[in-house]
């Protein structure tokens, strides 16, 4: 049985998410993909369904995430399906007061 590559993806990251060494944080701003995230998301490009838009590893404080974009022009994070509006520039993630990334949406609303 062949294995369409987003389901092999979502499967390696949840086989290893305990082990995943992550890497280094960039500077804030920085364009470049984190360093555990390019194969992934090279893969991700190399198919002609989803254009990555976003990225973030985590960081060891929260879940990798990468925001895609698929043909009819859907956007949504990668590994929750978590539909999510436009937004010019591609700014889909907040800085938390330690400087570190997240996309709001996929974070728990404790008052709920």
């Amino acid at each position: 049985m062949e294995i369409c590559v987003f389901e092999k993806e979502k499967s390696l990251l949840s086989s290893f998410v305990g082990e995943i060494i992550m890497c280094n944080k960039l500077p804030y701003c920085n364009p470049r993909i984190d360093k555990c995230l390019i194969l992934i998301i090279n893969d991700l490009n190399k198919s002609k369904e989803l254009r990555t838009l976003a990225s973030c590893c985590g960081h060891g404080q929260y879940n990798p995430t990468i925001v895609v974009k698929d043909k009819v022009g859907n956007i949504f994070e990668f590994y929750s399906n978590k539909p999510l509006t436009y937004r010019k520039r591609n700014r889909y993630y907040k800085k938390d007061e330690n400087g570190f990334y997240f996309i709001p949406e996929l974070i728990k609303n404790e008052d709920n």
